[in-house]
């Protein structure tokens, strides 16, 4: 991991960025951080954006965009990502609803289709995991983890490893990357004591093995690690988001 790989998720920043998003993008590149990852452009346009990472020298490594957007718009998906200087699009989130096998088995096949147009465009599809997809299985007894790798195409889908959430899912993460190695392309870096839904913590601060983890991340050749948190310290966000910059550039290369 170099210090030019390391991004920061704006979800965990998601209050402050609704407030001032431009603000936002000032103290994370003071913070130090490399790039971003989206949760969203917050009211304003793809080229407004772009103005404000250019103004603070940070790079879009990627982007987080709720399956609707690809199903109902896929062009402006497109056009979005080329104008802030995306090269990876991540489908963040499978709604509680909607989780069955046959949706994946679907939502699988819709993922090629549109990651067929995405490298079209030159950007790449990436697909971000929580537990469940390690906990839930399908009729042939597979996760859903498994079946999402199994049904799309490796040629076009990767997958963003959320660290934590595969630990909570009950999985070594280290070794679910050595499993994987050609289909896990980019890491959230998110650390938990307990390895429970909303107990993550800034990376570096919890339980998790990074010698191991980090060491898999380098065999296989992950491109980007984005340092997250779901549940950041109400009072002070930013400073979760710092710890975390602070305990990477600790044990980057």
């Amino acid at each position: 991991m170099k210090r030019d790989q390391i991004g920061v998720q704006l979800y965990t920043l998601r209050e402050m960025a609704a407030k001032d998003f431009d603000a936002t993008l000032g103290a994370v590149a003071k913070m130090g951080y490399s790039g971003v990852e989206f949760a969203g452009f917050h009211g304003h346009s793809a080229a407004d954006v772009r103005g404000m990472l250019d103004k603070y020298g940070l790079k879009a490594f990627s982007a987080h965009v709720p399956i609707d957007q690809f199903e109902n718009d896929i062009e402006s998906v497109v056009s979005d990502m080329q104008t802030v200087g995306a090269p990876w699009v991540v489908i963040p989130f499978v709604s509680p609803e909607d989780r069955s096998p046959a949706f994946f088995a679907d939502l699988s096949a819709k993922m090629n289709a549109w990651a067929s147009r995405l490298k079209e465009a030159g950007i790449r599809l990436g697909y971000h995991n929580h537990d469940f997809e390690f906990t839930m299985t399908a009729e042939d007894g597979r996760t859903i983890f498994e079946t999402l790798l199994s049904i799309t195409d490796p040629d076009l889908v990767s997958f963003e490893l959320d660290l934590f959430w595969a630990a909570v899912g009950g999985y070594e993460p280290d070794q679910v990357m050595r499993q994987y190695p050609d289909r896990i392309t980019l890491v959230h870096l998110k650390d938990g004591k307990q390895l429970e839904r909303g107990k993550d913590l800034p990376f570096g601060e919890g339980a998790l093995d990074w010698g191991a983890i980090l060491s898999a991340a380098r065999e296989i050749g992950v491109q980007y690690y984005i340092t997250e948190q779901d549940n950041p310290n109400p009072d002070d966000p930013a400073g979760d988001v710092e710890t975390a910059l602070r305990n990477a550039e600790r044990v980057a290369d």
